[in-house]
């Protein structure tokens, strides 16, 4: 038992207490009038007394006495309810207590290779855990056998029901097809041949390329697209911070069979193109443009297009670094402070291991492809807000970089004058001081976005157009080793629509409401996707127009 009371020292005894009066001299025992002894039994000066404002000046705390403060009551009522709350966390995530009454059942995953990679780690379940009052564990190194442990029968049957359904899933998530390929038809249908070679972008032979889309393009998507989404969607169910957008580049063949060879008719193509859903990546698209100087005059061109951009609203500019290190990647936003840009936040992030829904369109007789993407958002490393280490934090802090000019390595042999000129819309931030920081691993993938956001007049999609300047490792110059542009298209509530999952949905009603939260509107599905292909193909046309490369 703790008492409150006056703390005494005890070191000298009772002579040396707190309390003691030092003001009263003691007596000597030598009465002759020795004046060394007589200075040493003077009485000892009080320290000279601090200043104190008057009561009506201090800050209202200091106003009066203070002795042992208390929590207000509503701080306590807060503090009870967060001990609560973090006791309602943790209280499910061990193993169950030792109980007469608990009840035990042990769930067998036939196999091991129906066990899902998620499943590697049981914090997938904690849902599961606290919705439903159980204890989930496994032994060590056994990946196939989980035990569930409740005291209440009901609870456990729901509980695995909930754990069926969430390794149904994650089944999905890694086994569904989520990489599909779709041809954007030409005009000429019939007489269209397309050049198909490896390390090569697909286009039509013997033919300019087409700086408009025909309409019978747009049908033929939407009525692919209407088909192929349901059971696209259905994989998402088990992934976290969903993220969506439309990215426009160049498609390129990695591999292909030796069957097809290097000139095929369209349909002979789009055989071709749907092998590679089934037998793994052979395709990829580019989306980093090299023409650096066509990313101001593709701003130019949208911001003058009343269909597109409303009311030339002015451009407004986003600086990002990043880089990658120890495995992980930094991302910093940039923030100008009078002409000198620093690092103003920065996160640790690590990507997801789910793999994305990744649909990609080859557009041979335009001038570029593009795809619809959907995967998981980078998560934070660390602690919830996603702070740095302090080293990795302070070595970012460093960063220094200079606004108000662009860069002049535009393109070999021009003039900062005409470079200048090529990026008006484009003022991006020059590196100036290595920084004196020291981490451990070296950085690589140094990267500097600047990026420009316009919404797409009378929609809810946003088009980006951001220049990129890379670096291999930490920059020892302000001269990038090379610039790059690039577009996407995001919808301003696809982020939100993708992680409003209500608990308890079935994959139908989940797929449901899924399409028309991504694709709001009246009338059918196929009437919404046809809106929203006409603005992508209209992104798409204006790109065409400026001869990309």
């Amino acid at each position: 038992m703790v008492f409150k009371g006056k703390k005494t020292d005890q070191r000298g005894g009772s002579n040396h207490a707190r309390g003691a009066d030092y003001s009263t001299p003691v007596a000597s025992r030598n009465t002759s009038p020795d004046k060394s002894k007589q200075k040493k039994d003077l009485p000892r000066k009080s320290p000279p007394k601090k200043f104190t404002a008057p009561r009506d000046k201090r800050p209202l705390k200091d106003r009066f006495g203070r002795g042992d403060t208390m929590a207000s009551a509503q701080r306590m009522v807060d503090m009870q309810r967060q001990n609560a709350r973090h006791l309602s966390h943790i209280e499910y995530l061990g193993a169950p207590p030792l109980r007469q009454d608990m009840i035990q059942v042990r769930l067998v995953i036939p196999g091991d290779t129906l066990v899902p990679r998620a499943l590697s780690d049981l914090a997938v379940l904690d849902n599961v855990r606290r919705d439903n009052k159980v204890w989930i564990t496994r032994e060590e190194g056994s990946e196939t056998f989980l035990d569930v442990s409740s005291t209440n029968v009901s609870s456990l049957h729901a509980a695995l029901n909930a754990i069926n359904q969430k390794i149904h899933h994650m089944r999905l998530s890694e086994e569904s097809l989520t990489s599909l390929y779709f041809v954007q038809s030409p005009k000429n249908v019939q007489d269209a041949v397309v050049s198909f070679e490896t390390g090569k972008r697909p286009v039509i032979q013997g033919s300019s390329h087409s700086a408009h889309y025909p309409a019978h393009a747009v049908k033929g998507l939407v009525v692919q697209f209407a088909t192929a989404l349901p059971l696209s969607l259905r994989t998402l169910v088990a992934l976290p911070c969903l993220k969506m957008q439309i990215n426009f580049g160049h498609l390129s063949i990695l591999a292909k069979q030796k069957n097809p060879g290097n000139l095929l008719s369209l349909e002979e193509f789009v055989s071709a193109l749907d092998v590679y859903s089934s037998r793994g990546r052979g395709v990829s698209i580019q989306k980093e443009l090299s023409n650096i100087e066509i990313a101001d005059k593709f701003l130019s061109t949208i911001l003058q297009n009343n269909d597109i951009i409303q009311n030339k609203p002015a451009v407004a500019l986003h600086h990002l670094v990043r880089f990658d290190v120890d495995k992980q990647t930094v991302s910093a936003d940039i923030q100008d402070e009078d002409g000198t840009a620093r690092v103003a936040s920065s996160r640790c992030t690590k990507a997801e291991g789910h793999p994305p829904m990744d649909w990609i369109i080859s557009a041979p007789d335009m001038q570029v492809d593009w795809n619809v993407r959907v995967d998981s958002r980078p998560r934070f490393i660390g602690d919830k807000s996603g702070e740095l280490p302090e080293a990795t934090a302070k070595f970012a802090r460093a960063f220094i970089f200079k606004l108000g000019g662009t860069t002049g390595n535009v393109e070999p042999g021009r003039s900062s004058k005409e470079a200048d000129e090529s990026m008006r819309h484009f003022t991006l931030p020059r590196w100036q001081t290595p920084t004196k920081g020291i981490l451990a691993h070296m950085p690589s993938n140094f990267q500097v976005r600047t990026c420009a956001r316009l919404q797409y007049r009378d929609t809810p999609y946003e088009i980006e157009t951001a220049v990129t300047q890379h670096w291999d490792r930490l920059p020892t110059s302000a001269e990038p080793d090379r610039l790059s542009w690039s577009v996407s298209v995001y919808g301003i509530h696809w982020e939100e629509a993708l992680s409003d999952h209500k608990g308890g949905e079935s994959s139908r009603e989940f797929e449901e409401s899924l399409l028309l939260r991504l694709w709001p509107g009246e009338g059918s599905l196929e009437k919404r996707l046809g809106a929203f292909l006409k603005c992508i193909f209209s992104v798409q046309t204006a790109i065409a127009e400026l001869k990309v490369r």
